[in-house]
């Protein structure tokens, strides 16, 4: 698990969520820090599932998700059926997971050589987003601190576990269109282009309201989530999942792979020096849980049916005809889910017919006979990973091949060997 990038996606799926709710859209309700609703005893359950959903988005700030997320939890109990509250309970789960997690796995760095330096330099990744906006809640205190590796793959295994719930809360309320708030607090200072007190203005290469302003006015912002938008959110968390998948799988390091997250693998010695480090303080390459990569066949099953629905809907999704934030005004993907060019869709076409094989537990089919069957693999996964070794690295660290033989049974016609015959560092 590249830890990183796991709190990098989370911080972009908060940024994402602030940064639409800059602009509140007229007559659509919202819950401010001024405007909250006060639970009525006497209302009906659905009423106050509502008014107890409107409190927990007014308390959608890093000091108090806690709070909010205790909110949607009585909101749920109020209506099991309300998707506002599912979605937020669900997401509120899975970030307060991840709360003070910069400052908790400071006893695992500090086990390494050299830890304070290498911690310091892991911290200050997030130092800027550690002052104000939503990446404030990965600096935030708690009790709890991790302090071995045998700890932190227990953290990444809620981690997984938080992750499967919210997929499936997605996959219940996917056909569910509902429309959120977020307070000021959480909306403010949320940019990535250095203008204070704005919203988000972009990501990368795509500019979100290009020419707007977006310096927030009120107490709360209104975006609406559908189909489209709750499919790039777990999109977004997919590859997480797959890595805490497959990490989670087997008793390994994690302190292994801290340092060479550092260390940087560019020569054959310090490749073969971390996969001897995996096996170290007590890890012994075993499995962890039976059949541990079905969730894996459940992401692939999710995927067939958000890449069918952007191809079926680019009406819908992308009204003109490339991605612009006016294709989506008013909802959280404003730029809209585009397949501009001909090829793309022929590419996605593909795709959805190697995760369909997948799926139905059919050989995914590469081409030029080399088929795997990755549904029988999966359900019958090495017992410890030292099965697959010795790994064979090029000079400069780059995995070449390893012992295939555990997957032969599942195999047509496909080696695993790598070409590199130009030995490039940093190609792994």
């Amino acid at each position: 698990m590249k830890t990183i990038k796991i709190l990098q996606n989370y911080a972009f799926i908060l940024a994402l969520l602030a940064g639409a709710c800059a602009s509140p859209l007229p007559g659509q309700p919202g819950a401010s820090l001024t405007e909250t609703k006060t639970s009525n005893p006497g209302a009906n359950d659905a009423d106050s599932s509502e008014i107890l959903a409107d409190e927990g988005e007014a308390l959608l700030l890093p000091e108090t998700f806690d709070r909010a997320r205790e909110k949607f939890r009585l909101s749920v109990e109020k209506n099991a059926e309300n998707a506002r509250a599912l979605f937020w309970l669900s997401l509120s789960d899975l970030f307060l997971e991840m709360k003070g997690i910069v400052l908790r796995v400071k006893p695992v760095y500090l086990r390494l050589p050299d830890g304070e330096k290498r911690y310091e330099a892991f911290a200050q990744r997030f130092s800027s987003q550690a002052s104000s906006g939503p990446g404030r809640i990965f600096f935030q205190r708690t009790q709890t601190s991790i302090q071995t590796g045998h700890e932190l793959n227990e953290w990444m295994d809620r981690v997984r576990l938080r992750l499967i719930n919210l997929r499936t809360t997605i996959r219940k309320i996917r056909d569910i269109e509902i429309t959120v708030s977020l307070p000021r607090g959480l909306i403010a200072n949320t940019n990535f282009e250095g203008r204070e007190g704005c919203g988000l203005l972009s990501f990368g290469p795509v500019r979100f309201r290009p020419g707007e302003d977006l310096c927030f006015e009120g107490g709360s912002g209104s975006i609406g989530i559908n189909r489209a938008d709750y499919d790039v959110i777990a999109s977004a968390l997919a590859v997480n999942q797959i890595m805490l998948e497959l990490w989670t799988a087997y008793s390994m390091n994690p302190e292994a792979l801290l340092l060479s997250f550092d260390d940087h693998i560019e020569s054959r010695e310090a490749a073969e020096r971390f996969v001897k480090n995996l096996f170290t303080r007590g890890h012994d390459g075993r499995l962890t849980r039976p059949e541990p990569l079905t969730g894996i066949k459940e992401l692939a099953a999710d995927t067939v049916l958000a890449l069918r629905h952007e191809l079926e809907n680019q009406r819908e999704l992308c009204p003109l005809g490339y991605t612009h934030p006016d294709n989506r005004k008013g909802y959280l993907v404003a730029v809209g889910r585009c397949l501009p060019v001909a090829g793309s869709r022929n590419y996605q076409y593909r795709q959805i017919e190697a995760f369909e094989a997948f799926v139905n537990g059919q050989p995914v089919d590469f081409g030029e006979g080399k088929r795997v069957n990755f549904t029988r693999l999966f359900k019958n996964a090495p017992k410890n990973i030292k099965e697959i070794m010795p790994f064979e690295f090029d000079e400069c660290g780059n995995l070449l091949t390893f012992n295939t033989k555990p997957f032969e049974p599942y195999l047509e016609n496909v080696t695993f060997r790598r070409a590199t015959p130009d030995c490039q560092r940093g190609t792994r």
